[in-house]
């Protein structure tokens, strides 16, 4: 099987020949799906981001301390 080559500017430097063994078998879409799934996942890897303590909306004063909340009726 021959293949040409292609310079950066695409302009054709020669020809290339490669090996059937390799080169011409038929393409798997069970492995070029695996393969698409695998980029793109290590693409959005490293993008989540969790809020720290100084992100989150503070409340006034901590929770479950005994009070009431404000503007809760007494039963």
């Amino acid at each position: 099987m021959k293949a040409d080559v292609t310079t950066l500017d695409a302009k054709k430097a020669g020809t290339v020949e490669l090996s059937d063994d390799v080169f011409g078998l038929e393409p798997r879409a069970d492995l070029l799906h695996r393969m698409v799934r695998y980029q793109l996942a290590k693409r959005r890897a490293g993008t989540v981001h969790v809020k720290d303590r100084s992100e989150i909306y503070p409340r006034p004063r901590p929770r479950c301390s005994g009070r009431r909340a404000p503007g809760a009726r007494a039963r």
